[in-house]
């Protein structure tokens, strides 16, 4: 009993955050010799357990708003007959070492090609704009002019 009160204690001022194997080394360290497994069935029958972190999760849809919504005038035709002619944007994001950076691109419809991008560490609306500006200002995306 009193090695069930050593782990609870442990386990309290850890802010809950301690599992078995931190519990274990914990006691280890105040002189108790008890392993793992037992600390780790001790903490089960009590009920104790380590908290775990909430996967972080970027949103990056907010569907609740009362903005208008724009109309669907490309209505399904993704076949445009020309390049230029329709171009699709898209927001994604990407987890590094320095933390989530957002990505633009901007695709030509035509040729199904990337003719825009834009990195940023924020999602504003520079980032969209800033993948269509590079797209708008290509050369060879205008008729009679494509490599594509």
């Amino acid at each position: 009993m009193e090695l069930m009160g050593h782990i609870e204690n442990i386990h309290q001022n850890s802010r809950k955050l301690y599992g078995a194997p931190r519990v274990t080394e914990a006691m280890k360290n105040l002189g108790l010799p008890v392993s793992r497994s037992t600390v780790s069935r001790w903490m089960s029958e009590a009920g104790l357990a380590a908290k775990t972190k909430r996967r972080f999760r970027v949103v990056t849809t907010d569907s609740n708003h009362k903005l208008p919504l724009a109309a669907n005038i490309l209505d399904r035709q993704f076949s445009p007959a020309e390049p230029g002619a329709v171009l699709a944007s898209d927001i994604t994001y990407i987890a590094t070492m320095e933390g989530w950076l957002y990505l633009a691109i901007t695709l030509d419809l035509f040729s199904r090609r990337v003719v825009g991008w834009s990195l940023d560490s924020t999602m504003e609306e520079k980032l969209v704009l800033n993948a269509i500006t590079m797209a708008l200002g290509r050369t060879d995306m205008r008729v009679g002019n494509s490599p594509f």
